[in-house]
């Protein structure tokens, strides 16, 4: 191959690589990820994993959280607590009980999935958290 035809295959691929890829949802649905929110004015960061309809949240060394996800569609899904492998505290119960976490998306941006949840607290007042879940490598 000549000196010329691979100089100009190097810059042919170079915009892949800065460019990057365009994430769907579909991207977000196995993998791990971390999410970044801010929940009672602090700001929160946390691992995450997702396994077909199976999430699982790492807050510390020993301490998880198992969800079961229930998808609407592409990019819309319920969580709710997987009861069978997470205590359930009474806001948890409460919330499974009441149609779980509605997580919404609002944007895909670089490598984050940007959404908006809502669930119903006992005292009927509707919480809305915003944040992201970001793939660890794209």
């Amino acid at each position: 191959m000549k000196t010329s035809n691979i100089i100009t295959l190097i810059f042919l691929t170079i915009p892949i690589g800065i460019f990057g890829q365009n994430l769907e949802c579909e991207d977000f649905r196995e993998g791990s990820f971390f999410i970044e929110s801010t929940m009672n004015g602090a700001d929160i960061r946390f691992e995450m994993s997702r396994t077909g309809n199976n999430q699982i949240e790492y807050y510390g060394i020993d301490e998880a959280l198992h969800l079961n996800l229930e998808w609407i569609d592409e990019c819309t899904y319920i969580m709710k607590l997987d009861e069978s492998k997470s205590d359930q505290d009474p806001a948890s119960k409460f919330i499974n009980e009441n149609g779980g976490i509605y997580v919404t998306k609002k944007y895909i941006e670089k490598n984050c999935f940007y959404y908006t949840s809502n669930f119903k607290l006992p005292n009927d007042e509707l919480v809305t958290i915003d944040g992201r879940i970001c793939k660890e490598e794209i």
